[in-house]
């Protein structure tokens, strides 16, 4: 095999790689975009949940239950998790940002696929005209 048919095929099976990552990057995209939804949701819900217990009011005069340490102590946990989600919802963010630059370099792969096939083809006639 020559040396540019054995070029081309090297950089075919790469750009092979390189879409079969796509494939799995799409996929953990998706997955990623639909785990930052659902963490917005829980956030979201989490944040109406403490206005509605802050916004409450009490009389000056009025004795507070047992259960108001055990209820500020949930707060606290809430507000713990919901850093949490936050900064889980930074991280996959990133990812996103970072498979959306793969996306980038995979389309540009595609654009060489093109190419790379082009050549291919063009070598292929080049091989005929030779053989007639």
């Amino acid at each position: 095999m020559s040396d540019i048919a054995r070029d081309i095929v090297e950089e075919y099976d790469a750009l092979v790689k390189k879409y079969k990552e796509l494939e799995k990057s799409n996929f953990q995209y998706i997955k990623a975009l639909e785990r930052i939804k659902q963490l917005e949701e829980q956030i979201a819900d989490m944040n109406d949940a403490y206005k509605v217990v802050m916004d409450e009011k009490c009389a000056d005069d009025e004795i507070h239950c047992t259960c108001v340490p055990a209820l500020r102590q949930q707060i606290k946990q809430l507000e713990d998790e919901r850093r949490m989600y936050l900064d889980e919802k930074a991280t996959f963010k990133e990812q996103v940002k970072q498979l959306e630059d793969m996306l980038k370099d995979i389309k540009n792969a595609d654009k060489r696929f093109l190419q790379l096939f082009l050549v291919l083809a063009s070598i292929n006639i080049i091989f005929l005209v030779l053989l007639i």
